[in-house]
């Protein structure tokens, strides 16, 4: 796995599986997708995410949503256990991913700038759609890079 992948997944682990622990372990996630568009200069184009990730759990309080590409790009997100709207916190962040090693660009929200609907989250899974305005890119190295203008896309986690 990338090295700042790991770090990135690593946080994101932490807050989940801490929201997570005192519950009966899940089912497994069979499948998995998302679809991100993303808007602005230092990012544009459309990224597809459609292999189950290793900290994939759900259970019936939420859980951690890590889909990979082909690539070994990743979109992350740890939503909650029932349908609505949410805003990205530091304990609901979203996480993509594009490109790995030197070329690695990581578009994280973690302060509002997405909104976050959850059309399901029920025992069979999770899906949901978002939509973010300015949200900052981080390079190799932890670096700034600046903003991207927007993210949208999808995403559905079922066992």
């Amino acid at each position: 796995m990338n090295g700042l992948r790991a770090v990135v997944t690593a946080g994101l682990a932490v807050v989940a599986i801490g929201s997570v622990a005192a519950r009966q372990p899940s089912d497994t996630i069979t499948a998995a997708r998302a679809t991100v568009t993303i808007k602005g200069h230092l990012l544009d184009g459309a990224f597809t995410y459609d292999r189950v990730g290793d900290l994939t759990l759900w259970g019936p309080g939420g859980g951690v949503i890590d889909i990979a590409s082909d690539r070994g790009d990743a979109f992350q997100y740890s939503p909650m256990a029932k349908p609505g709207a949410y805003k990205t916190t530091p304990s609901m962040p979203l996480i993509v991913q594009v490109g790995v090693g030197p070329a690695v660009k990581i578009v994280a929200s973690s302060g509002g700038e997405c909104t976050v609907t959850l059309t399901r989250a029920d025992d069979s899974g999770v899906a949901g759609a978002f939509e973010c305005g300015r949200v900052g890119v981080m390079g190799p190295e932890k670096k700034m890079l600046g903003p991207v203008d927007s993210m949208t896309g999808s995403f559905s986690a079922t066992r």
